[in-house]
């Protein structure tokens, strides 16, 4: 059964033309709530509990990528507005809150991708 969701294609709306997300400000936005956080709105980054290539690091802090956009997308918002739960420190529910919600599909979907160092072409020059 692994092999068979393993080999299905990413959705259209997530993938660029090699299975890759376009390369557009709002993925990179979502590289730097991921990577860096915005320390600013005391976000911490997603990598320094999910690991910088999302692979996990310990039973509490679970491996992100392989997942899908959609469903990245709709835990988020689940741990924001307090329908999921289950971390004793509240570290999802206080990271979430503090998402704005045009940061959650762009974020989900750099995360469904995989954040480890890739063929990605580089952001566009005018992204912020």
């Amino acid at each position: 059964m692994s092999a068979y969701y393993a080999a299905m294609d990413f959705p259209e709306d997530v993938q660029g033309s090699k299975g890759e997300p376009e390369p557009t400000c709002e993925i990179a936005k979502a590289y730097e709530i991921y990577h860096v956080g915005f320390p600013e709105r005391a976000l911490s980054s997603c990598a320094s509990c999910h690991g910088e290539t999302g692979l996990g690091s310990g039973a509490g802090n679970p491996a992100l990528v392989g997942q899908s956009a959609a469903y990245h997308a709709e835990q988020l918002r689940r741990w924001r507005n307090g329908e999921r739960y289950g971390d004793g420190l509240n570290v999802m529910h206080d990271a979430a809150s503090k998402l704005r919600e045009d940061e959650i599909s762009p974020l989900a979907a750099y995360i469904a991708y995989g954040p480890a160092p890739s063929r990605r072409p580089e952001f566009p020059e005018e992204c912020p």
